[in-house]
């Protein structure tokens, strides 16, 4: 019996530590559950989509220096106010096919239903009326008539480690840092490159070559940093029709006078962890390893297809909330890798 009641009270006396221990957790602070984001209309949204732009604006996108996305900016009062639930300021960037300009936003009162599936657009200038289907996707997306609209964001991934390296650049461009020369509007003037085409002479030239680099280990610590849009796609060649002395004899040439790729690199961590970057315009580079981890993008514009690009170059958040946008005539291209990891992906590019 002896052995029986040893084990008894050992079972007590564990029973009691237990208790114990549970009692003393229980005094301990606990992690206040986060709540988790709620939808709301308010605040600003963007359409990732650029189809609605004239094939003109397609076409040079990049040489503005503005973001040219239909927004939505929730604002509070208005004189309809008591009669509608709120109100937003719709820029749809509808271009006047008279003057050329764009027109100015719409002031738009709105109701929806409880369950947000459906909204009732009205526009007093246009005496416009619309009810029209909303979908709420999460609390940064939602879809009203068939058009997506993402709430701008920070991309909130973490920063990654730098390697211990000297770093430098050569020159800056408004914020942007590169290494090599960038030359007399890039091209080699003095090495011409002769050909005969259809019995036509040409004559074009390589372009002075660099590379888009990490300037710094700490962006925040330079005078200006990189953001808005990053133009990196080179712009398409152009030529014109030239008297030039050819092998000592007077000949008409078709001369090249811009375009090209003369940039032929974007390095490694060159813009890591950049919250002030939102678009970029890219062609044939080679893109390397957390070139652009971290960024807070709205949009790649893909002008060319680039050359290489590192798997670790972009990031998950930017898989799930940047749009990535490529010719009309090449849908394709949103097959391929790493272009088929974006969610928000559209061939809505006027280019060759």
């Amino acid at each position: 019996m002896r052995p029986k009641k040893s084990i008894l009270t050992a079972i007590i006396i564990l029973s009691c530590i237990i208790s114990a221990c549970n009692k003393d957790n229980s005094n301990e602070p606990q992690p206040t559950p986060t709540e988790p984001e709620t939808f709301s209309l308010s605040g600003e949204w963007y359409c990732p989509s650029i189809d609605w732009m004239s094939e003109m604006l397609q076409y040079n996108l990049g040489y503005n220096q503005a973001s040219m996305y239909k927004t939505i900016r929730f604002i509070e009062g208005g004189n309809l106010s008591e009669h509608w639930q709120g109100c937003f300021i719709w820029n749809q960037m509808i271009i006047n096919p008279t003057t050329g300009e764009f027109n100015a936003p719409d002031t738009v009162y709105f109701n929806t239903n409880d369950d947000y599936t459906s909204i009732t657009l009205y526009v007093v200038t246009r005496d416009y009326l619309q009810q029209a289907p909303l979908q709420v996707i999460s609390p940064s997306e939602m879809i009203i008539n068939d058009e997506t609209y993402l709430r701008p964001q920070q991309n909130p991934t973490q920063m990654v480690s730098l390697p211990s390296r000297n770093w430098h650049y050569d020159f800056s461009s408004n914020g942007f840092f590169y290494r090599g020369e960038m030359g007399r509007g890039q091209l080699d003037l003095n090495n011409p490159i002769y050909g005969e085409r259809n019995g036509e002479l040409w004559v074009t030239y390589n372009m002075f070559k660099c590379q888009v680099v990490r300037p710094y280990s700490d962006y925040n610590a330079l005078s200006e940093q990189p953001h808005g849009l990053f133009f990196c796609a080179g712009s398409d060649s152009s030529f014109e029709q030239r008297l030039i002395d050819y092998n000592g004899v007077a000949r008409m040439a078709n001369v090249q006078n811009n375009g090209g790729q003369w940039c032929d690199t974007i390095c490694e961590y060159a813009f890591a962890g950049c919250n002030l970057l939102e678009e970029v315009v890219l062609g044939m580079q080679v893109i390397e390893d957390y070139a652009f981890h971290g960024c807070s993008l709205r949009g790649i514009f893909l002008w060319f297809v680039p050359q290489s690009v590192a798997p670790t170059a972009f990031d998950e958040w930017q898989y799930e909330h940047t749009a990535v946008h490529v010719s009309k005539n090449h849908p394709e291209i949103l097959q391929t890798t790493p272009w088929n990891r974006f969610r928000h992906a559209y061939a809505d590019l006027e280019r060759p």
